[in-house]
């Protein structure tokens, strides 16, 4: 059999992922986990997300972050 399967968790969530035959990734971040976002994103953005993040409002900055973080982290899994 070829199952797949990645586990994420974060505080108090976790999530489990299955797939038959297709590789997979998946991640969950706190969001109201202290972080350093601004400097996450000047050292592990791509100059386009850094660009896109820090043209936006910091009321968007906190969603788009995680957006961008947690498809990173799922990308690499």
């Amino acid at each position: 059999s070829r199952w797949e399967f990645n586990v994420s968790h974060s505080e108090n969530a976790a999530l489990i992922a299955l797939a038959w035959q297709r590789g997979l990734g998946i991640d969950i971040e706190a969001i109201g986990r202290r972080v350093s976002r601004d400097e996450l994103a000047r050292r592990f953005f791509s100059a386009d997300e850094q660009a896109t993040y820090f043209s936006l409002p910091d009321t968007r900055r906190v969603a788009s972050f995680y957006r961008i973080w947690t498809c990173k982290e799922a990308y690499l899994k």
